[in-house]
């Protein structure tokens, strides 16, 4: 993507009622952490910093972020700040040390054209401290599947238990899973189907762009009534799963 493109991509993270839902469900899991245990935090395929910039703003001021992203042209967007790293990388080849980090969180990284799923997991793994917790967004059911995905390189939608799966076999321990977004599968399910073969035949758009404030507003307004819904008792369905896991902590020392 090229400057504008960028530019525009910042703007639709930081105002889309779709990330506002995500950073609804990020805030609660985050809470869920003893703040105390967190100093080092990982925003794996960060983009352009929408995501780290309210993760900053609900953790510890001594926390040290680290903005993970194999696109140098979107980490030119985060702004400097001294509790902040910005590493180019790849999460197939995740470029930290193990047990480096408290807290990973992947928002829709797992799903993308490139990634390596179990491979990546292997590193989150590998550089989560004992102890550390792993949180991850992904698009869910393949029959999602439309002109949205191939905009914005997805190549992989979840089945639910599929991830979960996959963490349980590296040794995640309290592995949880939840559907989100609810509201917006109906009207998502018509898009995809009416617009799986005009994709084919021309240049795919993505769902995700600017939504005019009179619309955007009750929708986010909505989602968030929907997201403290899910917290609170399982949804049947949604267009994502937001998951999270624990690496076990470390045994004690026999004396």
């Amino acid at each position: 993507m090229n400057r504008s493109e960028y530019d525009t991509m910042q703007q639709v993270e930081n105002t889309h009622w779709w990330y506002q839902g995500l950073r609804s469900m990020l805030a609660h899991s985050l809470r869920q952490i003893d703040g105390a245990s967190v100093h080092t935090l990982l925003d794996a395929g960060c983009g352009t910093g929408a995501n780290l910039r309210h993760i900053h703003r609900r953790v510890p001021s001594g926390v040290q972020l680290i903005a993970l992203d194999n696109s140098p042209s979107a980490l030119r967007h985060l702004q400097p700040a001294d509790n902040l790293t910005v590493l180019p990388g790849d999460v197939n080849a995740l470029p930290l040390p193990d047990a480096s980090v408290d807290v990973i969180f992947a928002g829709d990284l797992l799903g993308q054209r490139g990634v390596d799923v179990p491979l990546a997991l292997e590193h989150f793994f590998r550089v989560l401290k004992p102890g550390g917790t792993l949180l991850a967004n992904v698009p869910a059911f393949d029959w999602l599947r439309g002109e949205h995905d191939l905009a914005v390189h997805v190549d992989t939608r979840f089945s639910p238990g599929q991830l979960p799966a996959a963490l349980h076999r590296l040794g995640f321990i309290q592995v949880s899973e939840r559907f989100w977004n609810l509201l917006a599968l109906p009207p998502m399910l018509a898009r995809r189907l009416l617009t799986r073969r005009r994709a084919a035949a021309s240049p795919p758009r993505s769902d995700l762009t600017l939504t005019p404030r009179w619309l955007n507003q009750p929708l986010a307004f909505w989602i968030e009534i929907e997201t403290r819904l899910a917290r609170l008792i399982p949804l049947p369905l949604g267009a994502s799963l937001f998951v999270t896991a624990r690496k076990p902590p470390a045994l004690p020392r026999s004396s």
